[in-house]
């Protein structure tokens, strides 16, 4: 299961520049006629990944938390939204709240997540690489190549799929 994320940490820079450069040339309506095929390879990648082998995710990216979120991670943790915001979140310029540190500060020691049942939806999605619409995140998953072995892999199995159609 972890050879994904072996064969992810091990690809070189090089090779996941090439991949970014010919994920952000795809046409779009092409893209999006391949949606079920990609949500296939997908859910295919994360059955072959264990994310508490890796959690670069929490370890990298700030978490957004909307206020539903928030309201829900304050009720977990037994304290009030002014409380979380105030210990575990900063407010970005145009309004959205993030976590105030990297790593997570709700990621454990063994890579679980502290408050796992009510996480932030964003979490709960990511790497969106399942999720309908793949083209309007399509400059998401590009930068995030770099950050998870689901998304590289998913979009790697895309461009054979691409090629192999050529």
């Amino acid at each position: 299961m972890d050879d994904y994320i072996y064969e992810w940490s091990n690809t070189s820079q090089e090779e996941r520049d090439l991949l970014k450069k010919d994920v952000s040339s795809l046409d779009g309506h092409m893209l999006a006629s391949m949606e079920a095929e990609i949500k296939g390879m997908s859910d295919l990648v994360t059955s072959k990944i264990d994310c508490l082998s890796c959690a670069n995710c929490c370890k990298t990216i700030p978490t957004t938390f909307n206020p539903e979120d928030i309201t829900r991670a304050a009720k977990q943790l037994s304290i009030s939204k002014k409380e979380l915001i105030k210990r575990y979140l900063i407010q970005d310029l145009d309004g959205t709240y993030v976590t105030n540190e990297t790593p997570c500060p709700f990621l454990a020691e063994d890579n679980s997540c502290k408050i796992y049942a009510v996480r932030p939806s964003a979490c709960a999605s990511f790497p969106h690489t399942g999720r309908s619409h793949f083209y309007n995140r399509r400059n998401a998953h590009v930068a995030n190549i770099n950050v998870c072995p689901i998304t590289f892999h998913t979009l790697s199995k895309l461009m054979l799929a691409i090629k192999a159609k050529n």
